[in-house]
């Protein structure tokens, strides 16, 4: 995406906490707060739940980023039969992955 390219790191950081606030119920401060990466792993979740059919907008605006988490997992081992105990052993991207194959 040619638009994403041409923003500065910190319009990438802003862009990512403005679209998060709109799909979690954390506040503007508390996801100021995290790490680029920490925000990055809850946008993984964000996006198989919504993407995948899992969790309206709606729905994941009324959850924390461990709820969006612990829904995602239970989602791919229903999808996928991996044990639950595995599962919340990897990241949120390794999860995403398993559920891709």
């Amino acid at each position: 995406n040619v638009e994403l390219k041409e923003m500065s790191k910190d319009d990438k950081r802003n862009t990512l906490i403005v679209e998060l606030k709109k799909t979690s119920n954390l506040n503007t401060k508390t996801l100021q707060a995290k790490k680029n990466d920490e925000l990055a792993t809850m946008a993984v979740a964000v996006i198989y739940l919504r993407d995948g059919g899992f969790r309206t907008e709606a729905q994941l605006n009324r959850m924390s980023d461990d709820d969006h988490r612990n829904t995602m997992i239970v989602e791919v081992n229903k999808a996928t039969g991996v044990p639950v105990k595995t599962l919340q052993k990897k990241t949120n991207q390794e999860i995403a992955g398993i559920a891709e194959k």
